[in-house]
């Protein structure tokens, strides 16, 4: 019997505990069923051990009590991985990720569908998917002002009590996201409940005011409500405002503008400009759409196939993109009052997660390529204090002031 996937070997990931890997014996696209057998024993050994840290009780608050490296940081994610344990291998969704967000910034996150955006900030939430997907290495420093916590060290019990009151997350689809058979109003008023201890009628009044906040009207009526009874733009400014209802320092939005036309858009992406001024916050923004990126974001970081390839200032990717993909997204861009016959596309598909290659991750899809390429995985070049890229082409021009991790 035969599956039509990758071969594997064992290997080791990134924290030392054992992950199938493919191999390159073989027949390359299929597994034999005594090979898919031993993939799923591994798995199950490997899940259970994540499982079984993160469920450890009564764990003392120095283990997973850390320091940033730079205070003015809400956030630094620093070589995380995160790998889903499936039937055909484990897939490296994060293999390597290091990058920061400033206190008061708008860090904006882009890359095609699959390069890692969503599952890099559901590791920071401690969301991904369990037990097939799991943190196995790297750490994610979150600022709380007079302490610093690693995620990735902290038992459940204690994410529940920062997830939702420091760290807040806006939903791609507002429909999934919230209940269908719950009103509006005490979707709101739990956020409340759970995380301040206010009594129900304080928590009414909280969740009515964030509701005016957001730019609903009546919004005495929309409390009462249940979530199919709305707009699409009403039901995300309701998700907006359960994200905020707690004065969250980070809001991470994903995609939060994707499901709703133009006019709405701009309406969503104001508020959320003018509410991140209001409480002084910073925002995580993962989006696939370059424009929503130049309006709103203060620093971009690009990723591509679970790694970030180039980061800096909005004005440095926009105005000196680097990379050859950071090239080719922003050619593959419409422009108004450009005339085209067909809109650039970058050629060639993504590597198989599964597989990765041990070059350039982006080498096979490259017009650019040079001998070096064929090496190792290139490492970041700072070309600039706030700039750096991950590509043999800029070898000879780091910038000696420069800080890898800005």
């Amino acid at each position: 019997m035969l599956f039509k996937k990758s071969n594997t070997t064992q290997s080791e990931s990134s924290d030392g505990s054992n992950v199938k890997k493919p191999s390159r014996k073989g027949n390359a696209h299929y597994l034999t069923a005594k090979e898919s057998r031993e993939i799923a024993k591994s798995n199950a050994r490997a899940m259970r051990e994540y499982e079984k840290k993160k469920r450890v009780k009564n764990v003392d608050e120095s283990v997973y009590t850390c320091q940033m490296q730079d205070e003015n940081n809400i956030v630094e994610f620093d070589d995380l991985h995160t790998y889903f344990f499936t039937d055909a291998g484990v897939s490296k969704a994060v293999d390597g990720v290091t990058f920061s967000i400033p206190k008061g910034a708008t860090v904006g996150v882009v890359g095609e569908s699959g390069c890692g955006k969503s599952v890099t900030s559901l590791s920071l939430m401690q969301l991904v998917q369990a037990p097939q997907g799991q943190i196995v290495g790297g750490s994610i420093r979150f600022n709380l002002g007079d302490k610093a916590y690693d995620i990735t060290k902290m038992p459940m019990s204690e994410m529940q009590k920062i997830r939702g009151k420091q760290i807040a997350m806006i939903f791609q689809e507002p429909m999934t996201s919230l209940n269908p058979v719950f009103r509006i109003g005490y979707q709101i008023d739990e956020m409340i409940l759970l995380h301040t201890g206010c009594t129900k009628e304080e928590a009414k009044a909280r969740s009515i005011e964030m509701l005016k906040l957001v730019g609903i009207a009546a919004p005495e009526r929309v409390y009462r409500c249940y979530p199919h009874e709305l707009s699409g733009g009403m039901r995300q400014r309701v998700m907006i405002a359960i994200a905020l209802s707690c004065n969250p320092r980070l809001i991470i939005a994903d995609e939060p503008t994707t499901a709703l036309d133009v006019t709405i858009q701009a309406q969503i992406l104001d508020l959320l400009r003018e509410i991140k001024d209001k409480i002084d916050g910073s925002i995580m923004l993962i989006t696939h759409d370059l424009g929503v990126i130049a309006e709103m974001a203060d620093y971009v970081v690009v990723m591509y196939a679970g790694r970030v390839i180039e980061a800096g200032t909005t004005e440095e990717i926009f105005h000196n993109p680097l990379h050859p993909y950071t090239i080719g997204l922003q050619k593959s861009k419409p422009v108004v009052k450009r005339k085209v016959e067909r809109l650039y596309n970058i050629p060639g598909q993504v590597p198989n997660p599964i597989d990765m290659p041990d070059y350039c991750y982006f080498k096979e899809r490259c017009d650019r390529c040079i001998e070096k390429c064929n090496g190792e995985y290139p490492h970041f070049i700072q070309v600039s204090p706030t700039h750096r890229v991950s590509c043999y082409l800029y070898e000879g021009q780091e910038n000696k002031g420069g800080n890898a991790d800005e």
